[in-house]
């Protein structure tokens, strides 16, 4: 059965289904004009394009007249899952792509199942006062938004939790004028996990990463690490002037995630290369000590940043927490307090003033350290001068540098 390419209408939601790539159209294109339209065009009994837009329009471009079309039966399906699975069945579909195409076709199926008990109700004169549009159901819309989530996951063979996120992101820019983070998924110009990422910034930040990302092409976590940090940093003030017998630190160690890890560390607080934690001119005196923080896994990096800060490895307390971490090969529930020393050091404490080398002690938000330890080392050290680098607050008796200091004094011992 053939048609004239004039006769044939687009679907008027055609537009769900993602463009070709101009390479991949162009590609398309060639083949048909070496071989012509090997697949019949499915259309509706008005003529209205199911499946083959694409390739209808190329035809029109290469001036061929007409094309053979077919017209399926759709028995168990209406047009919109018949254009969408079909879609996800012949192109090659990014998995973003594909869970777009699911959570549109859940949105209009749960539209169509309210409508249909809407005119149930109706018949049967239950609300006979209301309009069949808002006729309210007993159960509630998210019950319902989630029956049509499974019901789309199994039909399109899309993962449920997949919908579920594609779902989270339209949400996201719901009073956006322009979907823009969810066109670019639809398009695949943004991967899954890109767009969930984006789409849970501050608003203010998304449209900068999202340029970013579209520009550069680098991973997402890179370029959201990169605005952190330049935004956090942009206001540091230089560390105090003067010669320390006490540096403490906990630097801001760079982990490397996969693109799954959602608990990215640069969420909470800009990180820093080893490289560049090693070059810090630390304002320590000729004989001083270090307290240096790190976890299990940077243990390695901390002992070259300690050599390369002038100081050499005597001993460590470990911080046992309260709740277990994450990891990849054992869950961390401690973190190191490396002890080193510079030049002659500053002696040993007294006795006793010698903590235990295991604290047990809460953890509390994301990276912040015991304020026990402040103390442990006002024990140990009552009378010699304190700097703490990459400070989130300022101690009384203590000089303090970082990009997270408040302007609040803590208790502490005065010297």
């Amino acid at each position: 059965m053939k048609r004239l390419i004039s006769e044939l209408k687009l679907h008027p939601h055609q537009y769900l289904i993602p463009p070709m790539s101009e390479e991949d159209y162009n590609n398309l294109k060639e083949d048909i004009r070496r071989n012509g339209i090997l697949q019949p065009i499915d259309i509706t009994y008005n003529n209205v394009i199911l499946d083959g837009h694409h390739r209808v329009k190329a035809a029109k471009e290469l001036g061929i007249k007409e094309v053979e079309v077919r017209i399926p039966e759709l028995l168990y399906i209406d047009e919109d899952e018949y254009l969408i699975s079909v879609a996800l069945n012949r192109r090659h579909l990014t998995e973003g792509q594909k869970a777009v195409l699911a959570n549109e076709y859940m949105k209009r199926l749960s539209k169509k199942r309210k409508s249909e008990a809407g005119k149930k109700a109706i018949n049967a004169r239950w609300h006979p006062d209301k309009e069949y549009d808002e006729i309210t159901l007993i159960s509630s819309n998210k019950d319902e938004v989630d029956r049509s989530r499974k019901l789309a996951a199994e039909r399109l063979k899309v993962s449920e939790r997949k919908i579920m996120y594609v779902h989270e992101i339209e949400e996201a820019e719901e009073n956006k004028e322009k979907k823009v983070i969810y066109e670019k998924l639809r398009t695949g110009e943004l991967q899954l996990h890109e767009a969930r990422i984006i789409a849970q910034l501050p608003e203010d930040k998304r449209e900068i990463v999202l340029e970013k990302k579209l520009e550069t092409k680098k991973d997402i976590r890179s370029i959201v690490r990169e605005i952190n940090n330049a935004e956090k940093n942009q206001n540091v003030k230089p560390i105090p002037e003067g010669k320390f017998s006490i540096i403490y630190a906990d630097p801001p160690w760079e982990y490397e995630f996969s693109n799954s890890n959602m608990r990215d560390i640069e969420n909470h607080y800009p990180t820093l290369e080893l490289e560049k934690i090693k070059v810090i001119k630390i304002p320590a005196d000729d004989n001083a000590m270090l307290f240096l923080w790190t976890p299990a896994p940077k243990l390695e990096e901390a002992l070259e940043v300690m050599k390369a800060w002038g100081f050499y490895y005597r001993t460590n307390i470990v911080w046992v927490k309260d709740k277990i971490g994450t990891g990849y090969y054992s869950r961390g529930k401690h973190e190191l307090l490396l002890i080193g020393i510079k030049g002659e050091g500053i002696g040993t404490p007294l006795p006793e003033n010698r903590p235990e080398s295991v604290i047990l002690a809460e953890r509390t938000e994301h990276s912040k350290k015991p304020d026990i330890f402040y103390e442990i080392i006002e024990k140990m050290y009552p009378k010699h001068s304190k700097i703490e680098l990459f400070a989130r607050n300022k101690r009384d008796g203590w000089e303090a540098w970082g990009n997270e200091i408040q302007d609040v004094m803590r208790g502490g011992s005065s010297e």
